[in-house]
């Protein structure tokens, strides 16, 4: 039966010969609680009936929905029908899985360290997940928003609906952990909180917390929602023991240390969300919530939305550009910006297309480009990384470009092409028997490097992928496809023609000890750590945001034990009890330090590439 209810007349109810054998159900059903939290985690809303649960691990008397609406109901029924008529239930708002967790997958086996995640947290677009509409067309993980403020606020309303005098005695409230993050990221952005870059800086990895501020700040909304009081003057100081809270499960990452600052920061935070939030027992309301945090007038990101190939089954070209730190470098060059990448399984668009329109698969990117949410999270770009010049291929992109412009008709897609293959290397590669974990060193590379004629080949009139020509060709097969209206907001950025403008200085000698930019490479497809990914990462930045990057930090593409790796042995475990990669035991091919003057050349090429085709939207 389900739980030791029985199907009575339509109804559960309570079956009081039923004794759990599971201790933890029994210690719930057979002692008295003043309250009771619920978390709904990752699910539906409605889901069912059923037979038995996914996982089969369940089986049901009757068919039985379980979702978390009726689920939810049926704990809440259980605890009031034994012991507990007059106790209160409180809903742990649950807030939403960032990056972090996916984008580490990208790392083959090595766990980023605190240092290399770091820019990935300060990229993070709390408000872009956070604010989605809620689907329950889909799955969760296929981006059904079920961590989403519309999920929550549902589900009280539904849980109100069925307890109706449970919520009038104020015995039925939230927990609004992430609507205080909500509030707390627009301060951030808005410079009203000192210390703080993002609350991305909140994740230790894609859904838990760090050690400190962010711990504290659950425990003082607890502490406040459940007393009805302000929680000004909880001692914080004990949350900074590094230890504080620690489990087997959650290492709680590097410690955020609470100041003084800070902790007024959050407890006012706390404070004004949940006397304004609808659910809390305050008397607030979702106006008032709106418009509380509508007064804190913080600078919207640009929000961009990448598709590329993946690193995990191809190597890809894109994947030099680390997409997901790109944020971090705007950031620090005066300018707000939000990366999300999805990768497509295969390298080139057309069979990814076809999947999702065939198969009706990878929804979660076709939520992307059907954002119902524009008013509230947009996005603003679209880069498509189209590979080739095919007519499949010129298809499949102008099929995503047209689903994002006639969802985002203010929004500009860019069409992002790569470099010509060094053909050399991948035949050495494949000669050596190398893993793909396994990069070559600069003395294989150095007699390919110096046979790589790069502009020769750049430029041969015979279409290959990522030479002038083939760019070319693509670019105007996607824009005919598109007509004249939509074509307008379509604008190509070319890292093989960048490449090609430094080969011409470099081998005119400006930058003494680099004669080729062949010497970029560090196997076929993939660029070198140092010079060669700063130089991508500067050509992004000023293709989104139309300003020179000279203002860019370029220090972060200088430390190859930092920069996120991308050649690591997949067969290496990881997690929790196993091994995890030390920063010596790991290497990304031979590293191209980046120089003053390194930095300037790439600096002014990118800005002689770009000048005259500046974005058609810029914030």
């Amino acid at each position: 039966n389900k739980g030791g209810m029985d199907l009575v007349n339509g109804e559960w109810t309570l079956n009081p010969e039923f004794k759990p054998t599971n201790w933890q159900a029994s210690s719930f059903r057979d002692k008295k609680w003043d309250a009771i939290m619920l978390q709904p985690f990752g699910w539906l809303l409605q889901y069912g009936p059923v037979n038995d649960a996914w996982d089969k691990k369940v089986i049901f008397d009757e068919p039985t929905d379980i979702g978390n609406v009726a689920s939810a109901r049926d704990i809440i029924k259980i605890y009031l029908d034994t012991n507990n008529k007059d106790g209160a239930v409180f809903i742990f708002q649950s807030w939403p899985t960032s990056a972090l967790q996916r984008i580490a997958g990208i790392t083959r086996g090595k766990e980023l360290n605190h240092n290399q995640i770091e820019p990935l947290r300060r990229s993070y677009d709390f408000a872009r997940d956070w604010f989605q509409t809620y689907d329950p067309s889909v799955m969760p993980w296929e981006g059904a928003g079920s961590h989403t403020r519309d999920c929550e606020f549902q589900l009280m309303d539904a849980l109100i609906a069925a307890y109706p005098e449970l919520w009038k005695a104020g015995r039925l409230r939230l927990m609004p952990v992430p609507d205080v993050w909500s509030l707390l990221d627009r301060r951030i952005r808005a410079g009203k909180v000192k210390g703080l870059v993002n609350i991305g800086e909140f994740h230790t990895d894609g859904g838990h917390t760090r050690a400190g501020l962010p711990a504290y700040l659950c425990a003082a909304t607890f502490y406040a929602v459940t007393f009805q009081s302000r929680p000004h003057d909880l001692d914080y100081t004990i949350f900074n023991e590094a230890d504080y809270g620690k489990d087997q499960f959650n290492d709680w990452g590097e410690l955020l240390r609470i100041t003084p600052e800070l902790a007024q920061a959050v407890n006012d935070a706390i404070w004004d969300v949940i006397q304004a939030h609808p659910y809390t027992g305050f008397g607030g309301s979702r106006e008032k919530l709106t418009a509380l945090e509508a007064a804190e007038k913080a600078a919207e990101p640009v929000r961009v939305l990448c598709v590329a190939g993946t690193p995990d089954r191809l190597p890809s070209k894109f994947q030099s550009a680390a997409l997901a730190w790109q944020g971090d470098v705007d950031r620090q060059a005066g300018k707000q910006a939000r990366w999300q990448t999805y990768f497509t399984d295969w390298y080139s668009l057309t069979r990814y297309v076809t999947e999702m329109r065939e198969k009706n698969a990878h929804r979660e990117l076709f939520h992307q480009l059907t954002d119902k949410n524009w008013k509230i999270c947009r996005l603003d770009k679209l880069i498509l990384a189209p590979v080739g010049c095919g007519d499949s291929e010129a298809d499949a992109a102008a099929w995503l470009a047209k689903q994002f412009l006639d969802t985002h008709p203010t929004g500009e897609v860019i069409l992002f092409y790569t470099w010509p293959e060094l053909e050399a290397a991948t035949a050495l590669r494949k000669e050596l028997k190398l893993e793909t974990w396994q990069p070559l060193t600069a003395e294989q590379l150095a007699p390919l490097w110096s046979a790589f004629d790069y502009r020769a080949v750049f430029n041969e009139t015979e279409l290959a992928d990522g030479n002038a020509a083939a760019a070319a060709a693509m670019t105007a097969k996607i824009q005919e496809r598109l007509g004249p209206a939509q074509a307008k907001q379509v604008r190509v950025v070319h890292a093989g023609a960048l490449l090609a403008q430094l080969d011409v200085k470099l081998q005119a000698g400006v930058l003494p000890g680099l004669t080729s930019v062949s010497a970029f490479y560090k196997d076929g497809e993939m660029l070198r750590t140092g010079l060669p990914r700063y130089a991508l990462a500067a050509l992004l930045h000023t293709a989104v945001h139309g300003s020179q990057p000279k203002t860019l930090d370029a220090s972060l593409f200088d430390q190859p034990k930092t920069y996120p790796p991308d050649d690591m042995d997949p067969n290496v475990p990881k997690g929790p009890d196993k091994i995890v990669i030390l920063d010596d035991e790991f290497d990304n091919g031979p590293h191209l330090p980046i120089t003053a003057a390194g930095k300037k050349l790439v600096d002014d090429e990118v800005w002689e590439l770009l000048k005259n085709h500046p974005p058609t939207q810029v914030k």
